[in-house]
């Protein structure tokens, strides 16, 4: 599996430096803003925003691209016909694609601390202020013993649902081009998979959130901000179970993607 990783890694070291010098590019771009007299410091945030979304949309497109060109390239083919099981292929994929998720979301986050504490040398409030009124609201909902955790545990379901979504990708690019890979429209037939599979598993997850207390579900009978303890166990209800879903997702298309590469079907 290190290897596989260590392969992936190879395979994209000129798109990483180059997004690093972007990501740096735009970072000094951002001081600028927030340190030149007659600028605004909005637009170094909103630099840092675009940061982030950058990230997300790179990363995702970046493990299907990478992915669907294996299929079409030499070096690709040779990797399916090796002796490596498609478990570790596919393993190896996602998990480089999770681990570039991270280590850009952390690029973005660094960038968009130090771009804050030259706003605030500045003078400028920064995003102290925002921070502190989310704590706030938090705090009467969640109460303040729980505002931290559930944070952590929301962001990392966020975290969840887009590898389930990348994983559900990657599952797709599969079926295209093993078991529909003789069929001229199986780059259609993909791309629907992965449309008609996404509303599905938001189509769950929006009922977890109505089953658990938003209407009056199986969990309780209504999602109260005036008890802070009924609240906090409505989050974690809707954290654990909002996560098992996306884990569901993710393990089942590590298994059909593997499986399918496995058996080698027409590639």
């Amino acid at each position: 599996m290190f290897k596989l990783l260590k392969h992936e890694f190879k395979k994209r070291k000129s798109l990483l430096l180059i997004a690093l010098i972007i990501l740096s590019t735009a970072e000094i771009l951002a001081i600028y803003q927030v340190t030149k007299s007659n600028s605004s410091p909005v637009f170094g945030a909103i630099i840092n925003i675009v940061m982030f979304i950058g990230v997300l949309l790179i990363v995702f497109v970046d493990v299907v691209v990478q992915y669907f060109n294996d299929f079409k390239k030499s070096q690709g083919t040779l990797l399916f016909l090796s002796p490596n099981s498609g478990y570790k292929i596919v393993g190896s994929k996602m998990l480089f694609g999770a681990a570039e998720l991270l280590a850009g979301l952390s690029l973005a986050l660094l960038f968009s601390w130090i771009t804050n504490s030259f706003a605030v040398a500045e003078g400028y409030e920064g995003i102290g202020p925002q921070i502190q009124l989310l704590k706030e609201s938090l705090n009467m909902s969640v109460g303040s013993a729980n505002t931290w955790w559930v944070v952590a545990g929301f962001l990392f379901l966020i975290f969840l649902q887009y590898f389930a979504s990348q994983s559900i990708a990657v599952t797709s690019i599969t079926l295209g081009r093993t078991i529909l890979s003789k069929n001229s429209y199986n780059w259609f037939w993909a791309v629907l998979f992965f449309v008609m599979v996404s509303i599905v598993v938001q189509t769950v997850n929006g009922m977890l959130v109505l089953l658990i207390g938003l209407e009056d579900g199986i969990f309780s009978n209504s999602f109260s901000f005036d008890s802070q303890t009924e609240t906090a166990v409505n989050f974690t209800k809707y954290l654990i179970l909002g996560g098992i879903e996306y884990l569901f997702w993710i393990a089942a298309s590590f298994l059909v993607s593997g499986t399918l590469l496995t058996k080698k079907v027409d590639i």
